[in-house]
């Protein structure tokens, strides 16, 4: 017969594998579930606020989102509602939604007063979320060093492309007349950029020789 010893050691056994299997499992779920997904940290002050994305409650912390744009919302007795459009980007490590909750109440301005180190890490968080979010927009359009630029027969500058949730592509804006479209083009060109490559978009433009 086996020994108590024995018994007991087949049962921390038993109970270790069920509990790295649930583990394992628990990896491979979440890998699943957010597969294709980017990490983003939801940062507020004050961090016991309501928070709505996409009308769904989420609460600080990481959350996994697909790219595209996002509408947050966040209410805190005391606070005015803050409302806000976000764009994440795909592929883009280190995103943050900042959450800075105004206070209109007494008691709320004292809170702010106390804690001015969550505000701070919340001002933070977006600045170094912006600073990542501006260097992959310069990267995926590097055009976007030359612009706007201007000259007495056309200007060039740069919209973001409503078709693209993320805010990351751009249509080139054109003004120039049709005489001049041509030379607005080639200066595209000379930069080494195909114009084949960009939305463009030509606007009216007055010559500004002309009476």
């Amino acid at each position: 017969m086996e020994d108590n010893t024995s018994k007991n050691l087949k049962v921390v056994l038993v109970f270790a594998g069920i509990v790295i299997l649930s583990i394992v499992g628990y990896f491979i779920y979440t890998t699943i579930i957010n597969q294709g997904k980017v990490a983003v940290n939801i940062v507020a002050a004050p961090s016991s606020a309501s928070i709505t994305l996409n009308d769904e409650k989420i609460s600080p912390g990481t959350v996994y989102l697909k790219a595209g744009q996002y509408k947050i919302k966040a209410t805190k007795e005391g606070f005015a509602d803050f409302s806000s459009t976000v764009s994440i980007i795909d592929k883009l490590e280190g995103q943050s939604i900042p959450i800075p909750l105004t206070p209109v109440s007494d008691e709320a301005n004292k809170w702010a007063t106390d804690n001015q180190d969550a505000y701070t890490e919340v001002e933070s968080k977006a600045g170094e979320s912006a600073q990542k979010q501006g260097e992959s927009f310069r990267e995926k359009n590097p055009i976007v060093k030359q612009l706007p630029t201007d000259s007495l027969l056309y200007s060039i500058g740069y919209r973001s492309d409503p078709d693209d949730p993320t805010g990351e592509s751009i249509i080139l804006e054109i003004d120039a007349g049709e005489g001049y479209r041509q030379a607005a083009i080639y200066q595209i060109v000379q930069w080494g950029y195909n114009p084949a490559d960009f939305k463009i978009n030509f606007n009216n433009y007055k010559n500004p020789f002309s009476l």
